[in-house]
């Protein structure tokens, strides 16, 4: 079997196995109920001027309810796995280790492409309907497909880093236990708050500095008044930040699970 069409097969399982676990239809629905209330009832205290602002006001909730789902997805790709022994059958295939993490990867962050994508644009359909209609149409949907990536990006670290927590720890109980403190102090506590620098790190930073590098304006991406290229310039530090702990991420899950027994 060729490495790439092993790396296919694992993804595709991967992807398939999620769409059908209950926490994607349960998360979607709550996304989905958020953006009905923001878009139609939101809208109405406020003017079309005001588009943004009721977007940031969903996207904010949006995105974290999107991190907590592919924080536990990554997670429990790899550590239930192993809780249940399942890898034992994988590993008897003509298949490498390597493929198996890049597969669920992949598989993962596919899943993530699709539910974002059907997401933002029922959310973005709900604030038009709430709204009347956009200031721009044009700019709006150009500056929403950026949102959408840069949200796949989010979603992707964070996958990443849980699938590497689901690798080292083999009891699925004590892996999650670890997932849902990460996400408490990266997301509730405000750990940025307590380390400096490397705050620009975590994937909760990273998230804001991308969507509003300057700090000035909340949510710049989606803000229509602001040009796209400088937005892009003032973001690009962070996009290869989030780029390369990705991959650095994913070469750590790849080594610690080829020193597993």
């Amino acid at each position: 079997m060729i490495e790439s069409d092993a790396i296919v097969l694992v993804a595709r399982n991967e992807f398939y196995r999620v769409l059908k676990n209950p926490l994607a239809i349960i998360v979607g629905v709550i996304i989905l109920f958020l953006a009905y209330i923001n878009g139609i009832g939101g809208a109405s205290q406020l003017s079309l001027s005001d588009f943004m602002i009721g977007y940031s006001q969903i996207n904010a909730d949006t995105v974290l309810i999107i991190c907590i789902m592919a924080a536990f997805l990554g997670v429990v790709s790899m550590s239930e796995e192993r809780w249940i022994n399942s890898f034992n059958v994988l590993l008897t295939k003509p298949i490498y280790r390597r493929d198996i993490v890049l597969g669920k990867w992949f598989g993962l962050v596919g899943f993530m492409i699709l539910f974002v994508t059907l997401l933002m644009l029922f959310t973005t359909s709900m604030l038009i309907i709430g709204f009347n209609g956009a200031p721009s149409y044009p700019v709006l949907f150009c500056k929403l497909a950026f949102y959408i990536i840069v949200l796949v990006m989010e979603s992707s670290l964070v996958i990443s880093l849980t699938m590497l927590l689901g690798t080292v720890f083999k009891n699925i109980l004590g892996a999650m236990s670890l997932v849902m403190v990460y996400l408490y102090a990266d997301w509730f506590q405000g750990i940025s708050n307590y380390i400096g620098a490397f705050s620009v790190f975590t994937p909760n930073m990273l998230y804001y500095k991308i969507v509003s590098p300057s700090g000035n304006v909340p949510f710049e991406l989606l803000d229509t008044t602001i040009p796209f290229d400088k937005w892009l310039g003032d973001a690009t530090p962070y996009l290869i930040i989030i780029l390369a702990e990705i991959v650095i991420l994913i070469f750590a899950n790849c080594l610690v699970f080829n020193r597993q027994d």
